[in-house]
């Protein structure tokens, strides 16, 4: 049970006891972009979380190549962007969200909520 949030959370994605999940990033965000677009998917293995994040404007190219993707551990995602934890934490499988420029915050994506 999450004490702040009085939800229950599933320890595997949750960014405080996730340790050694792994997180599916773009190499630009893996070279310091603040990510823009969050989805989760089903993990494809034990150590997958199912977290992938993008930038959120990268072309075919980039998602196509196998070179631009870098795997990061869940806790130190959260520790680069502390406006995820919740994300991370709570968020569904299927789940999508941005990052909404004005307040920072992520989001879900329009038409997911």
């Amino acid at each position: 049970m999450d004490e702040e949030h009085g939800a229950e959370t599933d320890p595997r994605t949750d960014p405080r006891t996730g340790a050694g999940l792994g997180v599916s990033v773009s190499r630009r965000v893996h070279e310091g972009e603040r990510p823009g677009y969050v989805v989760r998917d089903e993990p494809l293995g034990p150590h997958d979380s199912g977290w992938q994040l993008l930038v959120g404007d990268e072309t075919p190219a980039e998602l196509d190549d196998p070179f631009a993707i870098a795997v990061l551990p869940l806790a130190e995602v959260a520790r680069r962007w502390p406006a995820l934890a919740a994300v991370l934490r709570d968020g569904p499988l299927g789940g999508e969200w941005v990052r909404d420029a004005a307040s920072g915050r992520y989001v879900p994506r329009p038409g997911e909520a």
